[in-house]
């Protein structure tokens, strides 16, 4: 699903992919590979400047930066860790690297919009006037 914003756009090329890198459960594994999979396809036509950031709430779920470089393929200076509410950081990282689309994941179970998870979508919408790609590993 696409939001897409009514605001002037960047032109800085810029997509950022969000993901949550520390993880054991499969369907996050999965839904992390088709948001960047999406966020890669994207930045092929945006501008070809990918940046992929990841939300971690404490030390125990810090990612390791060099296992999630390795799996986005991104060079270090547009891989962003930092710690706090996803939509937060995520809005942050945005406006930092001007992104002109963002791309996120949702854990709904069908092509439903009831099972997006809209409060931390409406959350990241009300911080950022950017295109908002949102991918769903069903």
């Amino acid at each position: 699903m696409l939001l897409v914003s009514d605001v002037t756009k960047t032109e800085s090329g810029a997509v950022l992919a969000a993901v949550k890198c520390r993880t054991d459960n499969s369907e996050q594994k999965l839904r992390n590979q088709k948001i960047l999979e999406g966020a890669k396809a994207a930045s092929l036509w945006c501008g070809d400047k990918l940046h992929v950031v990841n939300a971690y709430k404490d030390s125990r779920s810090h990612p390791y930066r060099g296992s999630l470089l390795r799996h986005a393929q991104v060079d270090n200076a547009n891989l962003h860790i930092a710690q706090g509410e996803s939509a937060g950081v995520i809005a942050s990282v945005a406006l930092g690297t001007q992104a002109e689309l963002v791309v996120v994941g949702t854990k709904g179970h069908s092509h439903n919009f009831n099972n997006i998870q809209p409060a931390k979508i409406e959350r990241l919408l009300s911080l950022i006037d950017v295109d908002v790609l949102v991918v769903n590993t069903k």
